[in-house]
């Protein structure tokens, strides 16, 4: 799924788990619980231009760990 069709929370979650694929084995575990953390912390956000904004900000956020560790492999 391309991070542009991410529309829902709960679809942003599921794309973060699968961004996990992505990252070095040992890191796996600490950005599976930080993904869980940050969706129960914003799970009660009913504003939907704000979701709107923490869903395309958090997108550019993964992408940016995702490259972190392409680069330092």
């Amino acid at each position: 799924m391309s991070s542009k069709l991410v529309k829902t929370p709960l679809g942003l979650y599921k794309h973060l788990l699968r961004q996990l694929a992505l990252l070095p084995e040992p890191m796996r575990p600490h950005y599976k619980h930080r993904i869980r953390q940050e969706y129960h912390s914003y799970s009660d956000e009913t504003d939907t231009d704000r979701v709107e904004e923490i869903i395309q900000q958090t997108i550019k956020d993964a992408e940016w760990v995702v490259n972190k560790y392409k680069t330092s492999s």
